[in-house]
């Protein structure tokens, strides 16, 4: 015997093919916002390894780094990578005692509702205590850039504290273009960029 409880899960599971059928969009989205889709070693300079993305400015170290775990991932004789979640994330910066120099990630956010309020959230780290606090800058279609810097103190290398970081948007288009800047020396971390479901 159906109860109401499985009726309204076979209505929400109608409407949501029902949405899919007429091209009505159930969610933004952010291609490998976790940069996880290809799975690396250590390290990687490959733009292929980071799919949804491109890297713009200068080349840095790294850019694509794997989080150590004891058999794989990057490490040297001052300390081990650490990923916000999962096992890979991105830098931008110059690498280690360089000038600094800008360098850019840009993905398109898709699926966007007209007019629709959305949260943007992602996770940064600065390098170490040699780098002291680092900044990013963000950019919703070619728009003011918003700084956010790296608060925490932690001296541990590398990228050990991962801080959230998060913005406000109104989507004026299906899609919009997000940039995540810095110009630094050193390499400052970006990982799980994410975005909610319209805020109502």
């Amino acid at each position: 015997m159906s109860t109401q409880s499985d009726l309204m899960i076979a209505l929400a599971a109608t409407s949501l093919v029902v949405a899919a059928n007429a091209g009505i969009s159930v969610g933004a989205t952010i291609k490998n916002g976790g940069f996880e889709a290809v799975q690396i070693a250590t390290q990687s300079a490959n733009p292929a390894d980071t799919p949804g993305w491109i890297r713009t400015g200068t080349p840095g170290e790294g850019p694509l780094w794997r989080s150590y775990d004891g058999t794989d991932g990057f490490l040297d004789c001052c300390g081990v990578a650490h990923a916000a979640e999962g096992r890979q994330f991105v830098t931008l910066g110059t690498g280690y005692r360089r000038a600094p120099a800008s360098s850019t990630w840009t993905t398109t956010i898709t699926d966007l509702n007209i007019g629709s309020l959305y949260r943007l959230e992602f996770l940064m780290a600065h390098e170490a205590g040699f780098s002291g606090p680092q900044t990013i800058t963000v950019s919703i279609d070619g728009g003011p850039g918003i700084n956010f810097t790296s608060l925490s103190a932690d001296t541990t290398p590398y990228w050990n504290t991962w801080e959230n970081k998060s913005l406000f948007f109104t989507a004026t288009g299906t899609t919009a273009s997000l940039s995540f800047s810095a110009t630094t020396s050193f390499d400052i971390g970006l990982d799980n960029v994410r975005i909610s479901a319209p805020v109502l």
